[in-house]
């Protein structure tokens, strides 16, 4: 399921908004006030905008002559979105509503000998129903899009490059199965004459886990898209960096996060998965800091291997900082919730970066458990409904490079 231009437009001022009448979409949006008409029409037969009910209908009345000014809003029971996030020994998976809100309990389920693909797609389809909207994928490494291969990642612990064509196929059976795809390649479930939904069945956004936690952070922090923002996360043992552009994550020559995490030191540090020493995410793990997070939460942080990682973690991103210049730079992840250990990472930070701007960066803490989870791989097909990003694939349709034309036929 895709959106055209006007279609994401609206869902994504109704996403930074919340409920809006027609005028004040036409006004936020710029669209003319016919098409947004037409436009919410559409999107409220596909099931992702209703109508706003009791509270919600206090104090609107009837603009001149014409409809009542009745606000609608992104419905957050019709439709939903489906999550699968890969991690080293399992994946996870999960459903989100079209307002990023989840559904029930993520299930957890360990990788062991099986194969981490096959797996995961038996547990994306055990989920899928007619009301799946989308799936989004993300996971640690560099990805091929063209090829849909996973190439060097942790999930494979850096060995071998694996597809993710079982997951696709296992998504396009089960649209079709459901009805969700029909035989002239459109989508199901459209009502009786007028609108329907239609243009290719089960979009599916493939990303890596960084960047679908920028994804997730900026759409819940309402942030300009002119504002350029470095995102790096924290946790034992892995580093990642989001930089985003514009609002977009810079495309670079392959597909991946900001690899912050494996920028070197010259020191010794057992070998990460890219098969080098000394890699600050080495350092800043339990492999050369034991007892990883009790240290780093103790007040005033007095261990003095906890200090020389913050040091040396500080220095990497303050360099980073310097290279690109954001206008902010957030640093998210559990370890953000012991206060002494990030005053201190900011305080260095701060320390280290050039003054011209240290004195206009933001610097925020987000201390979320947010990265390599389903809720986070939720919010990259949350993303393209709102013409933010392009699928990477979708069931019973080809794509054009950054086509979203067609999720509601007129």
């Amino acid at each position: 399921m895709r959106t055209d231009t006007s279609q994401s437009a609206i869902l994504f001022a109704l996403h930074r908004c919340g409920a809006m009448s027609r005028a004040e979409l036409h006004r936020e949006t710029g669209i003319r006030p016919t098409t947004v008409g037409v436009v919410v029409d559409q999107l409220t037969e596909a099931g992702l905008v209703r109508a706003c009910t009791g509270e919600a209908e206090v104090g609107v009345g009837r603009v001149g002559r014409g409809r009542p000014a009745m606000p609608v809003e992104i419905d957050p029971v019709g439709k939903h979105l489906i999550g699968l996030a890969l991690k080293p020994g399992w994946i996870e998976v999960g459903r989100t509503n079209l307002r990023g809100g989840v559904l029930g309990r993520a299930e957890r389920i360990a990788i062991g000998d099986g194969d981490v693909m096959t797996l995961a797609a038996k547990a994306v389809v055990d989920v899928m129903s007619r009301q799946t909207v989308a799936v989004g994928i993300s996971a640690p490494g560099f990805i091929d899009l063209e090829r849909m291969t996973l190439l060097m990642s942790s999930v494979t612990s850096g060995r071998r490059e694996i597809s993710f064509g079982a997951i696709v196929e296992g998504v396009d059976e089960a649209a079709a199965r459901l009805g969700l795809v029909d035989s002239g390649g459109a989508s199901g479930g459209g009502g009786s004459g007028g609108s329907s939904v239609s243009g290719g069945g089960v979009a599916i956004c493939l990303d890596t886990e960084v960047h679908a936690v920028g994804e997730r952070w900026r759409l819940t922090h309402h942030v300009e898209p002119s504002e350029d923002v470095l995102l790096v996360s924290l946790a034992d043992g892995a580093i990642g960096a989001s930089m985003m552009i514009e609002g977009k994550p810079n495309a670079g020559c392959v597909l991946s996060a900001n690899e912050l995490g494996h920028c070197r030191w010259g020191v010794a540090t057992p070998p990460c998965y890219c098969g080098h020493t000394g890699c600050i995410e080495r350092l800043f793990s339990s492999d050369c800091l034991p007892d990883f997070e009790t240290k780093l939460s103790e007040a005033g942080l007095p261990d003095a291997g906890a200090r020389e990682a913050v040091g040396q973690l500080a220095m990497v991103l303050a360099n980073f900082a310097n290279f690109v210049r954001p206008a902010r730079l957030v640093l998210a992840g559990p370890v953000m919730r012991y206060v002494d250990f990030a005053d201190e990472l900011v305080r260095q930070v701060r320390g280290q970066l050039l003054s011209v701007i240290g004195e206009r960066l933001r610097i925020e803490r987000w201390a979320e458990d947010c990265v390599g989870t389903a809720e986070s791989a939720a919010w990259l097909p949350l993303a393209m409904l709102m013409g933010q990003r392009v699928p990477a694939h979708c069931a019973g349709t080809e794509l054009s490079s950054g086509s979203l034309n067609g999720l509601v036929s007129t």
